[in-house]
Parts: structure tokens; sequence; C-alpha cells
């Protein structure tokens, strides 16, 4: 057994093991709201009135009591750490997400080389070569990740996240990365019944995934070029049209706060932070709009290029399986019985790695699902905000049309109220599924 194989062997399941302590961490991201605000990394949240959801009256009982329970230690000890205090720019944290993949996958690249150089002598350099294809292919979605993050993603000023989000998303590209490979020692030449050595149709078979992935990889450019899209506005106004524009917006703006407030106070809810929050004239409820007529990708699902990614990672796994796999005619390697590394439990080395791969889609699936899930509440709490703005507007111009006409609202008002009913407090239509067709 040599130390590569060790090493191998000890990498690989310290993976499996961190992949295992990630889908715990997904269900405390899911449960704890502290936890989910700290490791966010995304752009969309939902404004919630005060005292509603996980901050409400347990809330405020536990801080009367003065009870606190071991989590909220830790979360207070996180949120206070210079993880939860320190903040770094939203596309410095992805450009450092996807540069550490980068460097992890050359680094497995020429240990794989080296691998392959190392059985040359006794193993044709193809199709052993195909075994670097799933490494190969995360590499690219990397890179390719990278130079759109610079150059083609358009992020809000002052869009920051956590040190903590930082250090969990680079950890996860390590881990994706370690993922992604298929180490030569663990399938040649030890394990010389390997399908893929045997047959002539596995290694097209291949090349047709990696085909399947760049298509897919594609598509998901194509749909992070729509959304960035989204935030590159025309030709700005001038100064003078901005400044007339936002006196009429806020004109309206004061009609449409007091009868949101007479609506709040109707409801038991006097508070007039909760207005100023949830219907903020600028909010995110009016400045965001889902693309569903930009592309067909947005008509099927809530989040395509969440579904992209989650492609990519299957393709991986269905070639990482080709990889490994031993030739059906082969009930029991004999050749690998015969081996010391088999009795020392190294010689499934391949499928520890496949089992990896799978660990990571997995967790790639019910992550992008959680965050998937938070973006349509964004959405539905949108629309829910638009049609109370527009339930106030649409009242304020009935009872200007049938008062008497030195009570009315000034024309230019009532063009403001229509043209905001019109273009800004039309629902966003959303399609029926978030990351998987037919799931919901």
């Amino acid at each position: 057994m040599t130390l590569v194989d060790c090493a191998e062997g000890l990498l690989v399941r310290l993976t499996l093991l961190s992949w295992c302590v990630a889908l715990v961490v997904l269900v405390i991201r899911v449960v704890s709201p502290d936890f989910n605000k700290l490791s966010a990394y995304g752009g969309h949240g939902v404004v919630l009135p005060r005292g509603a959801g996980a901050g409400g009256d347990g809330d405020k009982q536990k801080k009367s009591s003065g009870a606190k329970t071991w989590w909220s230690c830790v979360m207070a000890a996180l949120k206070t750490s210079p993880t939860g205090t320190w903040r770094i720019p939203r596309k410095h944290a992805f450009m450092f997400f996807y540069a550490t993949g980068v460097a992890t996958c050359t680094l497995l690249l020429l240990a794989h080389l080296s691998a392959l150089r190392r059985v040359a002598a006794h193993t044709p350099f193809y199709p052993a070569c195909l075994t670097a294809v799933p490494l190969l292919l995360f590499t690219l979605h990397c890179g390719i990740r990278l130079v759109e993050t610079c150059c083609v993603q358009r992020f809000r000023p002052g869009d920051t996240v956590t040190l903590f989000a930082v250090f969990a998303g680079s950890a996860f590209y390590v881990l994706a990365a370690v993922s992604s490979a298929v180490p030569p020692a663990a399938i040649m030449p030890k394990l010389p019944s390997r399908w893929m050595l045997h047959s002539a149709s596995i290694p097209w078979i291949v090349l047709a995934g990696a085909a399947a992935h760049v298509t897919v990889q594609a598509v998901q450019v194509m749909v992070h070029t729509t959304l960035a899209g989204l935030r590159r506005y025309s030709k700005a106004p001038t100064a003078k049209q901005q400044t007339e524009a936002q006196d009429f917006e806020e004109s309206v703006w004061r009609y449409v706060r007091a009868g949101l407030l007479n609506r709040a106070k109707s409801e038991g809810k006097s508070d007039s932070r909760d207005v100023d929050e949830q219907y903020a004239l600028r909010g995110s409820w009016r400045t965001y709009h889902f693309p569903y007529r930009h592309s067909p990708a947005f008509r099927l699902v809530l989040d395509p290029h969440y579904t992209c990614e989650v492609f990519l990672y299957a393709v991986n796994v269905a070639l990482m399986v080709l990889c490994a796999a031993p030739h059906p005619s082969h009930s029991v390697d004999v050749v690998a019985t015969q081996h010391t590394l088999w009795r020392y439990g190294c010689a499934p080395l391949a499928w520890l790695f496949v089992a990896a791969s799978v660990g990571v889609t997995l967790f790639t699936l019910l992550n992008l699902g959680i965050t998937s899930a938070e973006h349509r509440r964004f959405w539905n709490a949108s629309n829910a905000t638009r049609r109370e703005v527009a339930k106030v507007l649409e009242s304020l111009l009935c009872a200007s049309s049938v008062v008497e006409k030195s009570k009315r609202l000034p024309a230019e008002l009532v063009d403001e109220v229509s043209r905001m009913l019109r273009e800004d407090l039309s629902e966003e239509q959303l399609p029926r599924w978030n990351v998987i067709p037919f799931v919901q």
C-alpha cells in the first residue's frame, strides 16, 4: 500500500464525512433563522412585520425571562465573532469561491496526470485518461463561473456577505472538486477489470456525457446573462427628470402610507415602522421583476440556473460511475482480491469517490431547493405587497372621483397613480415549480 493510496483513501473518507455534516447544517439552516441569516449569500430576502415569524413573541418571552439555550449562546458567539461581524462584498466572495475551486481542481489534475504517467507502461493512455473528464468538467464550470462573476453578473452597491458565508462557500468548492476526481490509482492497474478499459462504447458514452455537460453549462450562462440584463438600465433620466419623478412619487406615497396605516390599525397593527419597512417606496417589492417573458427556461422553473447546476453535478455522478464500474462479466474482481489493497479496504476507493459525488449532488439539490423556496416566498411577498398598495391607490382614485371638484386630487397626482398601477403594481407571473420540474 503506497502513501498515495492511503492519502487518497483518507481524503475521500474525510470528504464523505464532510458531506454528512453539511446535510446536518442544511437542517440547521431551515430550523434556525439566525443561522440562515449568518450563512446567507443570496440577494433576496422577505421583509416580515415586527413580531412575525421566528423573531416574534417566543423570542420576546425568552429575552424577558433571561433564559438562554446552548444554541443561542453558540449563535451569539458566531454573530459577535469576526466571522459574523466582518462583511465582504458579495462579488468578491463569489470570485473567491470559484478561484478556490479552480485552484483545488488544478492541484487534483496535476496529481491525476502524475498517476496516469505512472501506469502508462502497462495501461493505455486512452481510454484511461477519460477518468479525468469529471474533474475537467468541474474545472471548466468553476472557470466559467469566475469569468461570469467578473464580467457578466451585476451586484447591488453595498451588497455584502459574512466572513462565515465566505468560509462555508469556499469549503464547498474544495469538497466538490475532491468529489469530482476519480484517482487512477484506485482504478488502474490494480483493478484492470474496469469496464471502461474493455468496452468500446463506454468511452463514447463518457464523451457524450461531457458534451451534455457543456451544453447545459451554456444554457446556464444564458440564464445568468438574462438575470444580469435585468440590472442593466437603459438611458438614465436627467437630474431634473429624476427629481420631478421623485417629487410626484413621494406626494402619492404620502396618501399610500396614510391608507396603509389605516388598514394596519383596523387589523390591530399600529406600529408605523412595519409599514415603512414592508411597503418602502423603493423597496425590493417594486425594484425586482421576475423575467417570466425573457426566456422559456423561466416559464418552466423559478430558478433555471439552479436546475442547470443540479444537472451538471448529476452528469458528473453518471460519468464517475462509468469510470469506476467493473466489467459486467466479472462478478468478483479476481485480480483485486489477490491484491493487498483489497484486504485493507482500499480497492473500492473509486466507489467511495462516486459516493462523494452523490453527496455533493444531493447537498446541491437540497441547498438550492431551500434557497429557491426562499425566493418563491420573496416573490409571493412582493406580489402581496403590490396587491395591498394597489388596493389603496384604487380606493384613492375612486374616492377622488366622487368628491366635489375642489377636493379632488391634482391631475398630475392622478396621472402618477395611474402610471404606478399600470407599470409598478402588476403582479409578477411565476412558474409552478422551483428547481426540478414536476417537483414542487
